[in-house]
């Protein structure tokens, strides 16, 4: 992997992470969650007048990946009702890398060395450890693990859909426009059928809470998706996660939030898992 790819991909883990911390104080994750893919959306439909158009070819996995991408969303609100965030979240992470390495090899003939299946096993397994160690005297009921694992097979699907449409689209960045966009309509029209119009209302309203994130957002995914045209998608799928990595030191650092040795070791392991990747 070249060294502007990787150093690319884990600058997107950073504002991947920022944009978690960002939303992490706000409980109403319904609300963040419609805000976010709204202003994804709306910074994405003025720049398609200054773009080239994907590929006809690319437009079918456009279509799946924003109805992946909204599947993702749903799921993973459902598994915060029977489970905590800290629990949730990296294991559907680090479940995700693991899924997209293993579909790569046996439906993609694609080929790793060794040393790269190591170095995303060392990252999947410190971010998965850090989710059980976040919350070790809570035990996850079976709709927990079964939307947790749904959320990582949501992740699974739409990196796989995307690192194919992009390469088809040859246009990456109206590839990334076009998927915001859908998912932004898939979002709302999930939205607007489950929920009613005073909470549409209130989301609406409070579109500023989540302009920032959407922003981090947008351009977190952006840079993954470009770099799935420069390296392999199971490498670029594991080494992104190492944003929950970010995210841990923001939390310890600014939230002050308690660490324990065995996290440091996940942390440890999440970075020597990812500088092993670029060798």
């Amino acid at each position: 992997m070249d060294t502007h790819v990787y150093l690319a991909i884990i600058f997107a883990a950073v504002l991947h992470a920022g944009w978690n911390a960002a939303l992490k104080a706000n409980s109403d994750r319904a609300t963040n969650v419609l805000i976010l893919s709204v202003v994804q959306g709306s910074i994405a439909l003025p720049l398609l007048a200054f773009l080239p158009q994907p590929s006809v070819s690319s437009l079918p996995l456009i279509l799946a990946a924003s109805f992946l991408h909204c599947g993702y969303k749903i799921f993973l609100m459902k598994a915060y009702d029977y489970a905590d965030l800290n629990q949730v979240y990296p294991l559907a992470r680090g479940l995700a890398p693991v899924i997209v390495t293993i579909v790569s090899i046996l439906f993609f003939s694609a080929q790793f060395g060794v040393s790269t299946i190591a170095s995303i096993a060392m990252i999947s397994i410190g971010i998965i450890v850090l989710g059980i160690t976040k919350a070790h005297n809570k035990k996850m009921s079976p709709l927990a693990w079964f939307f947790t694992c749904g959320t990582a097979a949501f992740i699974a699907s739409y990196t796989v859909v995307d690192g194919i449409g992009v390469r088809l689209s040859e246009a990456p960045s109206a590839y990334v426009i076009y998927l915001f966009l859908g998912d932004a309509i898939a979002t709302t029209f999930y939205f607007g059928v489950t929920r009613s119009t005073d909470f549409l209302f209130h989301a609406m309203s409070s579109w500023r809470s989540g302009f920032f994130s959407g922003i981090l957002s947008l351009g977190a995914y952006w840079i993954a998706v470009w770099a799935f045209t420069k390296a392999p998608i199971a490498v670029v799928a594991s080494l992104r996660e190492t944003s929950i990595l970010f995210a841990v030191l923001i939390g310890t650092i600014f939230l002050k939030e308690p660490m324990t040795n065995l996290r440091w070791a996940s942390i440890g392991l999440i970075a020597i898992g990812a500088i092993a990747i670029k060798i």
